[in-house]
């Protein structure tokens, strides 16, 4: 049944095709006045009401991943002092340490604390947030929950359509799930990860812009497929960028041999030009094919352009002595004649003995 909100009563609507693009719920534990997450429209303009009513002078952040930290960098660029709590042995999961660590060095040197802790959070009797850590209580003005995202399944479930080991509804290439009729997209489904061959769920807006498309054109009759994803993604922490494409070291470990990897600095512009900074690469390969498999990179100054290079090499599944030649451009302004891409590459190589 569908409710009518205006009429206050519900209606059973037939169809002949159904597009379940229920989206995704954000894993929010605690709730509190002074307690909030950012999910959709109304959560920031809540958070923003409260911020210029009350003028916190101080912020907990539950979860380290990219949101958490650009939300991080976003309080402190508000004058507040912040601290963030991630349960996991290294901030930005998904990351490698040696993209991670220095990430870290680099919010300490903005001071944004990091606490490697579980934590939980629940308004207190005189106003703010309890935060409780590692065994201690810690008080805010006010906390930020950034503990990620969950499929909205429960109508696709409710429907009969096969859901997934991550929660998500399962689809195939056309985005139908295991009920012909009905389609699923955006962040209430899993996806093939093109890499690995597993099923993920990695709910990102390109996958939901790309899924809606083609879930639209089939059930209008027409014939398009999304093959997966290879979990491309960016963030702007303190205006330093941070991006990673394909698997990481961890995530390498199954199906491809023998693993490698190498990590190399490179200036974003010719050295003698002024106004450069640099950037850090790190590059997870296959030792036994020579394939590129995963791609980490930060910097203040094109990582995003480099990032989006190394993604199409991986989805192509091209090997490190195919992308070292590679035809990129030079600029003093913008790049140097060896490109970060390239000299990340050539180390790779050179690690291979190539």
């Amino acid at each position: 049944f569908v409710p009518d909100r205006r009429s206050g009563t519900k209606a059973a609507l037939s169809y002949s095709r159904l597009i379940i693009a229920a989206g995704g719920d954000v894993v929010q534990p605690y709730s509190g006045k002074y307690i909030f997450s950012l999910r959709n429209t109304q959560d920031g303009l809540s958070l923003k009401k409260f911020i210029d009513s009350s003028h916190p002078m101080n912020a907990a952040v539950i979860g380290g991943g990219m949101i958490g930290l650009e939300m991080a960098s976003s309080f402190r660029k508000l004058g507040m002092k912040v601290t963030v709590f991630e349960g996991s042995p290294a901030i930005l999961p998904g990351f490698d340490t040696e993209i991670s660590a220095p990430v870290e060095r680099y919010l300490a040197g903005h001071d944004i604390k990091i606490i490697k802790s579980k934590a939980s959070a629940s308004d207190s009797a005189s106003g703010g947030v309890d935060v409780s850590a590692g065994g201690r209580s810690h008080h805010y003005d006010m906390a930020l929950i950034a503990l990620g995202t969950k499929a909205a399944a429960q109508l696709a479930g409710a429907a009969g359509c096969e859901l997934g080991a991550a929660g998500g509804v399962r689809t195939n290439l056309k985005m139908q799930t295991s009920i012909p009729s009905i389609y699923a997209a955006g962040d209430c489904i899993e996806v093939k990860n093109l890499i690995s061959g597993k099923n993920v769920y990695i709910p990102l807006g390109t996958t939901a812009n790309k899924t809606g498309r083609v879930a639209g054109i089939n059930a209008a009759g027409g014939d398009a497929v999304f093959h997966g994803i290879i979990a491309s993604a960016a963030g702007n922490i303190l205006n330093m960028t941070v991006a990673r494409t394909g698997l990481s070291e961890e995530e390498a470990g199954d199906g491809f041999g023998e693993i490698a990897s190498v990590v190399s600095e490179s200036a974003s512009r010719a050295d003698y030009y002024p106004g450069g900074s640099k950037i850090t690469s790190k590059l997870i390969f296959s030792k036994t094919s020579g394939q590129l498999l995963g791609a980490q990179m930060m910097g203040k100054e094109g990582v995003a352009k480099r990032i989006d290079i190394l993604a199409v090499c991986i989805q192509q599944k091209m090997k490190l002595r195919d992308i070292a030649g590679l035809d990129l451009t030079y600029a003093p302004p913008e790049a140097p004649v060896w490109d970060p891409v390239l000299k990340a590459v050539n180390t790779a190589l050179h690690k291979l003995g190539k």
